[in-house]
């Protein structure tokens, strides 16, 4: 025996996902976290050198050096100046860095799905 269908099957609702954030990757971000810790490690009167160095292979090794040439050649700089125990010289390099990588604007969109 069938019973009467008392209410009607309502037609699925189009199911629209909310725009999901497409961010661009900001090249060098990395080295500029670097080199903003490094200023602060020249202050305080450690070397950063290592942690330069780490930065400067990470951005080579996901193939941002070439955006940011500049910039790494400044902090190469600033390592040498490092070596040679000239602080005040690697801060100064630091900052024209800093100001080279600052001028890598993030590119934020939202994607229409």
């Amino acid at each position: 025996m069938s019973y009467p269908r008392l209410h009607r099957e309502r037609p699925p609702l189009a199911r629209r996902e909310p725009p999901r954030p497409v961010l661009g990757l900001v090249p060098g971000l990395r080295l500029r976290s670097a080199v903003l810790l490094a200023q602060a490690a020249i202050d305080a009167a450690t070397d950063p050198s290592n942690d330069l160095r780490g930065a400067l292979a990470y951005t080579a090794a996901v193939g941002e050096t070439c955006m940011v040439a500049r910039a790494a050649e400044a902090v190469r700089d600033a390592i040498r100046h490092l070596a040679a125990g000239a602080s005040t010289e690697a801060r100064a390099v630091l900052i024209t860095a800093e100001k080279h990588l600052v001028s890598q604007s993030p590119v934020v969109a939202t994607s229409q799905a």
